[in-house]
């Protein structure tokens, strides 16, 4: 306990030392260290940070320590495109209804294959069967199918002729599109 007591002392003592509480009106450049400080970025980039020791409890009763507080911004142009295309189909029975749904699904992601969007950039976002009742609620007279399929598209250059393509395998709802940076960690 003696050990861990004292090295936390020394480590305050080293941070105390480096860190003065006084401001002595000088400030550290762009990429420049002095004692315990370094900021770095690229200039004019809004990079920022401030790092400040402060030395026994204030008026808050906050304990000693040091605060870094920074902000930055990133700008970037997205290039990938995320649409959603679905069918609605209606039918006597609920396996009807869910076979035409299936064979419109089918025919839509070969549609968007056959424009170029790779098999890793389609999924089916949603499967769903519900009853068609008359319109006091009492009878069922079919069902209705519904799915839909989400397409990321990576050349928004062919963003239009790939939505006319689902369209035309029977794609009767789409949504879309909703803009994103491919990598948004490089930001």
């Amino acid at each position: 306990m003696k050990v861990l007591t004292f090295a936390v002392v020394a480590v305050l003592a080293v941070l105390a030392a480096g860190c003065s509480g006084k401001d002595d009106g000088t400030k550290v450049a762009l990429g420049e260290a002095r004692g315990d400080v370094a900021v770095v970025g690229e200039p004019g980039q809004g990079t920022a940070a401030q790092i400040s020791y402060q030395p026994g409890g204030g008026a808050s009763g906050t304990l000693p320590g040091i605060t870094v507080v920074g902000s930055g911004t990133a700008r970037a142009v997205p290039d990938v495109a995320d649409w959603s295309f679905g069918v609605q189909s209606d039918a006597e029975t609920a396996s009807a209804a869910l076979k035409a749904a299936s064979e419109a699904t089918q025919r839509i992601i070969g549609a968007l294959r056959d424009e170029g969007i790779a098999r890793e950039d389609l999924r089916t976002e949603q499967v769903s069967l519900y009853p068609r009742t008359t319109d006091d609620g009492r009878a069922v007279i079919g069902y209705s199918a519904s799915s839909s399929v989400h397409a990321t598209v990576r050349d928004l250059g062919k963003a239009g002729s790939i939505v006319d393509a689902a369209v035309q395998a029977g794609a009767n709802q789409v949504y879309g599109p909703s803009l994103r940076v491919s990598d948004n960690r490089a930001q």
